[in-house]
């Protein structure tokens, strides 16, 4: 690696997380501001409504400032050099724009990597954790075929929901007594969710057990309808496509899952291609950022060309939003509108950088 390819890869570096570093800083500044007095009264505690703001950053804003940190590395790392005069010695010594650019790229690709690490663990960790603070520990555990909620001393397993339209799939409960042992078991083949938070269940079997008589024979009946208690709809919200917390393994076991059994996975097949491509998003905000860098030296101004960075990362943001609506709703197909505004920038971006060699 020569002196050159060293000195704009520090810089960008640098400027990189040092970016990251002040771009999650002032979310959290702000989260605090406008979210604290909210969360107290929700909590009732000062530290678990600071854990539920602390822990929004990674799983809500990782995905902005992440790119966003890439693309204010890459560009004031070349744009200072830019503006220092430091390009044109550059050129003069016969070192071409793209050759300048090149560094900066490279390092772009192992950070795009571990962006992609840091959203498919820490942010969907932390969105786990939020949801078990916020949900007031209902939530147990959930994976690809079933979501694991616990209130008071029933357990609910829910296979699937249709939460638009208050519907539940293959519901079990699991009603235990003072000291945990089961008292009856129900299943059910659906439920519809009422506005008292009062489930009712159809197609349903119904096992108790007598805990003082293990040995005893488990009495068995059967009824097509039957009320019970159930949970905040609020809490449900891991069968919400819009929402992160599944990792991409058990978010393909739970497509697998639901296409097995003839129900639509769309929204979450539109999910799973948006997180696919979320590594190419920071390359390509670092894409555009250097090209615009360099520009600081014919325009004498490092205002202009951030300002055009920032209205193509706009544009950028508004059609990777619109394409996943779109593929939400089943209009397109999730890969096409997940990878559409990806290859765009990336065929715009390398044309911006080939522009610049000339």
């Amino acid at each position: 690696m020569t002196i050159l390819s060293r000195y704009l890869l520090v810089r960008f570096l640098l400027g990189f997380f040092g970016a990251l570093l002040v771009l999650n800083a002032v979310v959290l500044i702000a989260e605090t501001l406008l979210q604290l007095n909210e969360q107290l009264e929700v909590s009732g505690s000062f530290g678990t409504a600071m854990s539920i703001i602390a822990l929004r950053i990674p799983a809500e804003y990782f995905r902005l400032t992440f790119p966003m940190a890439g693309f204010t590395g890459a560009f004031m790392s070349l744009a200072l050099a830019a503006r220092n005069n430091e390009v044109l010695a550059m050129k003069a010594i016969g070192i071409s724009p793209l050759r300048v650019i090149t560094p900066v790229l490279v390092a772009a690709l192992p950070l795009s990597i571990l962006s992609f690490i840091a959203y498919e663990t820490a942010s969907v960790g932390a969105s786990r954790s939020l949801m078990a603070l916020e949900q007031d520990g209902e939530l147990a555990t959930f994976g690809g075929d079933a979501a694991w909620f616990r209130s008071g001393p029933t357990l609910y397993r829910i296979h699937d929901a249709e939460l638009d339209r208050g519907v539940l799939k293959d519901v079990r409960l699991y009603e235990r007594g003072e000291k945990g042992l089961l008292l009856r078991a129900i299943n059910a083949s659906s439920a519809n969710i009422h506005d008292d938070q009062r489930w009712e269940l159809h197609d349903v079997q119904i096992y108790n057990f007598d805990p003082e008589q293990p040995k005893a024979a488990t009495l068995y009946e059967t009824a097509d309808q039957l009320w019970v208690d159930g949970i905040d709809p609020g809490n449900l919200m891991p069968f919400d496509p819009n929402q992160i917390f599944f990792s991409l393994r058990d978010l393909q076991k739970r497509i697998a899952s639901l296409e097995r059994d003839g129900a639509s996975a769309v929204g979450l097949k539109a999910q799973f291609q948006a997180r696919v491509t979320e590594p190419w998003v920071f390359f390509i905000f670092c894409f555009l950022a250097a090209p615009l860098g360099l520009d600081v030296e014919r325009t004498k101004s490092v205002a202009k060309p951030a300002l055009r960075g920032l209205g193509l990362i706009a544009l950028f943001l508004v059609l990777r939003s619109f394409g996943h609506t779109l593929s939400s709703s089943g209009g397109l197909d999730p890969i096409v509108c997940a990878w559409a505004a990806v290859l765009l920038f990336l065929v715009w971006g390398t044309k911006q950088a080939w522009e610049v060699n000339r």
